[in-house]
C-alpha cells in the first residue's frame, strides 16, 4: 500500500487535533509517492482505525483486519481496501485501490502478500 504506520494511544490524538472514541490508532507517518495509498488520498497526518470494517488500532488488530480484508478481496474479486481514518477531527473512508484486476485469481494471494507490506514503527 505504501504506508508507514506507528501505533499511538488515544491520549496522543490531541496532538493531531483529533477527538475520537477509539482507544488508539495507527498513525500514518509516511505515504509513498505515487503508491496506492497516496493515489487514494491518504495523508501523513491520518490515523488508521479500521480496515474493511474491522478495528485496526493496534498491530495485532491491523494484522487480523488485513488478513480478513485480503480474504474478502480474493473471494469477491475486489481490488480495493476500505480504510477508516481520523482526519482533522472527522472519521473519513478512504478506498485504497490495489493493482490486482489484471491478474488471474490464482495470483491474488501472492499480490496480497506483496501489498500487505506495511512498515510498522514501534
Amino acid at each position: 500500500m505504501g504506508l508507514h504506520l506507528k501505533p499511538i494511544t488515544r491520549d496522543r490524538f490531541r496532538g493531531k487535533n483529533v477527538i475520537a472514541t477509539y482507544s488508539g490508532g495507527l498513525d500514518v507517518t509516511y505515504v509513498r509517492t505515487a503508491g496506492p495509498a497516496e493515489q487514494s488520498g491518504m495523508h501523513e497526518s491520518d490515523i488508521v482505525v479500521e480496515v474493511q470494517g474491522r478495528t485496526a488500532t493496534t498491530l495485532v488488530g491491523l494484522d487480523l483486519a488485513m488478513q480478513h480484508a485480503f480474504e474478502q478481496m480474493i473471494e469477491a474479486g475486489a481490488d480495493s481496501l476500505e480504510l477508516d481514518v481520523l482526519r482533522n477531527g472527522d472519521t473519513v473512508q478512504v478506498n485504497v485501490t490495489l493493482p490486482v484486476r489484471q491478474l488471474a485469481p490464482t495470483q491474488w494471494e501472492a499480490v496480497a502478500d506483496r501489498y500487505y507490506q506495511v512498515a510498522i514503527q514501534t
